[in-house]
């Protein structure tokens, strides 16, 4: 990084083991002139991956957001017409 003048933002590096199944968790943290800690998940490119890849926080997140949102279409139902209700949903 130096050699192509590349700085860290140490305020925005994160850290996720995906270990092998079977293999055991460890404590990991790697020392970049501060600690970097060992998350849980990590979103990359808007999707959630845990370090176990199985999604689950990526689809609860997406749920809970199209939730949100069928429920704030829903209190708008009242003053739109059909053809608005169909393109909001």
């Amino acid at each position: 990084m130096f050699a192509k003048h590349l700085k860290l933002n140490l305020d925005k590096i994160e850290l996720i083991s995906l270990p092998r199944k079977g293999s055991p968790i460890h404590d990991l943290n790697v020392i970049i002139t501060s600690v970097v800690s060992l998350t849980q998940t990590e979103r990359i490119l808007g999707v959630l991956l845990d370090n176990e890849l199985s999604f689950t926080a990526s689809i609860s997140a997406s749920t809970r957001s199209c939730g949100y949102t069928l429920y704030n279409i829903q209190r708008l139902c009242s003053i739109l017409i059909q053809k608005g209700m169909q393109v909001l949903v």
